[in-house]
């Protein structure tokens, strides 16, 4: 479920390249996409000691205490036929904080010579992982942990640019009937709510 979950914010994200007019027309603002380069690349971003646990009011209480499902960093690198490159980077927290969108925009620039604005950063919304947001999240457990998760992303990044190809781009608009979204609350005894 996460990778389907990662796969779609991916393609979201990526629907920016296909500027559209609601009558279908192209954007004139916009390049041209129909040529450009695509590469995807996985880490593993699991923490290997116990962290804080994020997006939860009590969550400087809650520790980590064994890995059930490893963490992933998923990135895609687009470059069209200027050298122009996009990332969007995908990690299993909750989201992509302003505190790790700066730091990872920094290696970046550093590393790569992308500009942070070509960097995009979101989570797959998960609330079993570290906590970055709420205050005290530089606790040594998540210091720790923040380094060897940007250490993940890069090596995501370094593997998505590498793994570079032709690629093309289509895009369809249509409406969605009787969309809807619910979530289930397990409870202790088992039921559901």
């Amino acid at each position: 479920m996460k990778k389907i979950i990662a796969l779609l914010l991916v393609l979201s994200m990526a629907l920016c390249f296909c500027a559209c007019d609601s009558d279908g027309t192209v954007d004139p603002r916009q390049k041209d996409f129909k040529s450009f380069v695509a590469g995807f690349g996985r880490a593993d971003v699991t923490p290997y000691a116990p962290v804080h646990l994020g997006s939860y009011q009590n969550a400087m209480e809650r520790r980590s205490t064994g890995v059930r499902d490893p963490f992933s960093a998923l990135t895609t690198a687009l470059t069209d036929t200027e050298g122009n490159t996009l990332l969007i980077i995908v990690t299993d927290l909750s989201w992509g904080h302003e505190n790790q969108l700066q730091q990872v925009r920094a290696a970046v620039l550093e590393k790569y010579g992308i500009p942070g604005e070509n960097v995009l950063l979101g989570g797959t919304h998960n609330h079993n992982g570290a906590e970055w947001y709420t205050t005290g999240w530089e606790t040594p457990e998540n210091q720790a942990y923040l380094a060897m998760w940007l250490e993940g992303v890069l090596e995501s990044v370094e593997t998505a640019l590498a793994d570079r190809k032709p690629a093309q781009m289509h895009a369809t608009f249509t409406r969605p009937n009787d969309l809807n979204y619910r979530r289930y609350y397990i409870l202790e005894d088992g039921t559901y709510q």
